[in-house]
């Protein structure tokens, strides 16, 4: 019982360390992409508060687990019930956690400049 409440604990501690590494380090990879804005198209956005900052990044934390975890448990519940179908659940679970990562690291400071970025040319990128 031990082991499960400790293995309980540390999952725990990996999801909540993920969910706040973004919204935490939002105001510094803020400053990157502005550089990195600034580099390629000439001219930046207007510089946002660590609050704005940190409310954008917790919403796109939030929203990667409101459709993750339910993903995730519902394919849990599936393979438990049926074995068999753990040849589909099991690189399905795995589908849905790389996605998750990817959607937490996508969203590292970068949404509000996704059009701006677009919009340049490019032959400017290159």
């Amino acid at each position: 019982m031990t082991a499960i409440l400790a293995l309980a604990a540390v999952l725990a501690a990996v999801l909540l360390a993920l969910a706040l590494a973004q919204p935490l380090s939002g105001f510094a990879l803020e400053a990157i992409v502005q550089a990195q804005e600034r580099a390629l198209t000439g001219h930046a956005t207007a510089k946002q508060s660590f609050a704005v900052s940190t409310f954008h990044s917790a919403v796109a934390v939030l929203a990667a687990l409101l459709v993750g975890a339910p993903t995730l448990a519902v394919l849990f519940l599936v393979g438990w019930l049926f074995p068999a179908a753990m040849v589909v659940t099991v690189p399905l679970k795995l589908l849905v956690g790389g996605w998750l990562l990817a959607w937490d690291f996508c969203g590292l400071g970068v949404p509000h400049h996704v059009t701006t970025l677009l919009r340049t040319s490019p032959a400017r990128l290159v």
